[in-house]
């Protein structure tokens, strides 16, 4: 059971943090030793998450310029006229794949 003086709220669990049991954030937050480990756990997910919405933003601006270029084809424009285009749009998506 925890004791002595209130320190603070634990920002993860939203609980009070006792004297006796708690621990700094590297961005100077006090939190629980429990919720520490569960924090930087969540903190890992969450720069996944970002990661992976970034690239799919990524993917997301090739395929709808690929599609605008499609549709041009589709009304009459000759796909050489695009060559160029595309090359750039498809070294894009390489250089972001790791």
């Amino acid at each position: 059971m925890a004791g002595g003086c209130i320190i603070g709220t634990c920002p993860v669990c939203d609980d009070l943090v006792f004297e006796d049991e708690w621990q700094m954030t590297n961005d100077e937050k006090i939190v629980h030793e429990k919720c520490l480990l569960h924090a930087e756990f969540n903190q890992e997910e969450t720069d996944i998450i970002a990661d992976l919405q970034k690239r799919l933003d990524e993917k997301d601006k090739q395929v709808a310029s690929l599609l605008r270029i499609i549709r041009e084809i589709e009304q009459g424009a000759h796909p050489k006229l695009f060559k160029n285009q595309i090359q750039r749009i498809m070294k894009g998506s390489g250089e972001s794949e790791s």
